[in-house]
């Protein structure tokens, strides 16, 4: 790795903006289509600022190339634009991966967050396609490679995020205590960075 302090950028493809990259260490890699990002699990991450065209609203996807180093220390986004549900707000959505290397897909509704988890597990140095879906008759579903591996039915419609709310890929939002934390209370809480590569997320 090469140590790069604040920021550098990647590229939308769709809108040919760019969007910026924090971290010390990550690395340009061969991802399944031209060129991915290896984030080191530590510093870096990716953050899209708020704009009109990011907003989804009715029925959408979140899908992304994805090949994990280690598994998170918590709940880590592949997509997050959800805003934190600690300052009593609900809306938006979050597509991320947990401690035990499940896909967890969750989004807001009125007055709460639907939450979904994968019944099955993501291996480790191996890419894998990921997809979650929802739609306003189906509910929210699951996707590894195109199978599906979760699903439920929501009774009530999306929420989307607030124009104001960013899209971070590969850093929580906020802070947790580690997944399995023995002494809680001697334990600091930390943002979870994501371990891996990744790439294609439309």
């Amino acid at each position: 790795f090469i140590p790069r302090e604040v920021l550098s950028y990647v590229r939308e493809s769709v809108s040919n903006r760019r969007q910026e990259l924090y971290g010390k260490y990550y690395e340009v890699v061969p991802g399944v289509s031209g060129k991915a990002v290896l984030l080191d699990g530590y510093t870096a991450y990716i953050e899209a600022q708020p704009r009109r065209s990011q907003q989804v609203s009715g029925a959408f996807s979140v899908e992304a190339w994805i090949a994990l180093g280690a598994y998170p220390k918590h709940w880590c986004p592949i997509v997050d634009n959800q805003r934190d549900m600690h300052e009593g707000y609900f809306n938006g959505y979050f597509f991320g991966i947990d401690a035990l290397g499940r896909l967890m897909f969750r989004l807001a509704t009125t007055g709460k967050n639907e939450q979904l988890v994968s019944s099955e597990t993501l291996p480790l140095n191996e890419w894998k396609h990921v997809a979650g879906v929802y739609s306003p008759e189906d509910g929210m579903k699951i996707y590894i490679d195109g199978n599906l591996v979760g699903s439920r039915k929501v009774d009530d419609r999306f929420r989307p995020a607030t124009s104001g709310i960013s899209i971070l890929i590969g850093k929580s939002r906020v802070k947790h205590r580690p997944f399995g934390t023995i002494r809680p209370h001697g334990t600091m809480e930390v943002f979870t960075f994501l371990d891996g590569i990744i790439d294609e997320i439309k």
